[in-house]
């Protein structure tokens, strides 16, 4: 899995560094070798003036399918990364539900 990390106006630390690659980490190493990229954009869209301005956006690229895309917004940087990285998890859950759904119902017309 190959991870793009780009941060826009928001100070990066190594703990969030750390942080940031337990969290992916977790949420998608039961994917294991089906998530070929993610890119995970961080901003922080009017800099010091406070209020809902952190942004995270999370495109994931899977083998035959279009990219899973989240994006969020709010006060707390670290409490929209997670919330973006968990609603990703829950989108591919699906995404491999219904592959594994249709495979079984065409192998299950011969």
């Amino acid at each position: 899995m190959r991870l793009n990390l780009t941060w826009k106006g928001v100070a990066k630390t190594p703990a969030v560094d750390r942080l940031l690659e337990h969290k992916l980490h977790y949420a998608l190493d039961r994917f294991g070798h089906w998530v070929q990229s993610v890119d995970l954009a961080m901003e922080d869209m009017n800099g010091p003036k406070g209020g809902i301005d952190k942004r995270c956006r999370m495109a994931v690229s899977i083998p035959r399918h279009r990219s899973v895309v989240v994006d969020g917004r709010g006060e707390d940087l670290m409490a929209v990364v997670t919330d973006v990285i968990d609603r990703a998890a829950t989108a591919l859950s699906r995404v491999r539900d219904r592959r594994h759904s249709r495979r079984q119902t065409t192998s299950g017309l011969n």
